[in-house]
């Protein structure tokens, strides 16, 4: 239970939030991450160092795009790669 809770549920969380950010898909690439992007940021070491472990939910790498445009604060980790324009 502590991992569905702790892991799993965080996770998917943010995966939720960037879905409906997403518009269906009607929203410019740029404005949210994709599974590839998110996928992408567990590929470096400095993204271990800032989730750390346990996970350390106040990290950038949580914060979900409408909270984010609503009360200004800090910005998520984008896109890490190639973004499509």
């Amino acid at each position: 239970n502590a991992f569905l809770l702790n892991v799993v549920t965080p996770l998917y969380s943010i995966v939720k939030a960037e879905a409906e950010a997403s518009r269906a898909g009607n929203a410019p690439h740029a404005a949210w991450r994709n599974y590839d992007d998110m996928n992408e940021y567990f590929w470096t070491t400095r993204c271990f160092s800032q989730l750390s472990w346990p996970l350390k939910l106040e990290s950038n790498y949580f914060v979900e795009p409408a909270k984010e445009r609503e009360k200004k604060i800090k910005q998520k980790v984008g896109k890490t790669g190639f973004v499509e324009r």
